[in-house]
């Protein structure tokens, strides 16, 4: 999917959230110690819940910041990841690859925010930021207590 404008890239990034839900519910699916099933399901719906967020900001921010162009932005196009094998991984080896999924997104807005053109785009790119590395966090905290369940 090629990226010129915010738009393109917020699309891109809810598709990208669509695409780790179904790597986590397909590995969930073929699972087969309890916990690592319950470990996936809570980061698939992680997952639905962001793609569903990413739906709101396309519905609600401004459309002058989401045709803005930003494809100067950033020194690479987005890439989707192209297979996540989660199957016969411990369940902090499965945390460490969730954790990479979002830590190249908080990379990427890190990218833009710092070269962002207007008011209007550094305050969406800090705000995607935000909600990435709060959702990481909140992932973080949800896989250790399930790892405090072993």
């Amino acid at each position: 999917m090629e990226i010129n404008s915010i738009h393109d890239l917020i699309l891109w990034a809810q598709k990208y959230h669509q695409q780790l839900e179904r790597y986590y519910a397909t590995a969930a699916s073929k699972a087969d110690e309890k916990l690592i099933h319950e470990l996936l399901d809570y980061f698939k719906s992680h997952q639905q819940r962001l793609a569903d967020t990413y739906e709101r900001v396309l519905d609600s921010e401004d459309k002058t910041v989401l045709n803005s162009w930003c494809r100067d932005y950033s020194s690479a196009q987005p890439q989707f990841i192209e297979d996540m094998n989660l199957d016969g991984l411990s369940m902090q080896q499965i945390v460490d690859k969730v954790v990479d999924a979002h830590q190249y997104l908080i990379d990427l807005y890190y990218e833009l925010a710092s070269k962002a053109n207007t008011f209007g785009d550094l305050d969406l790119f800090n705000s995607l930021l935000e909600l990435e590395e709060n959702d990481l966090m909140q992932e973080k905290i949800g896989a250790q207590s399930f790892s405090e369940l072993l």
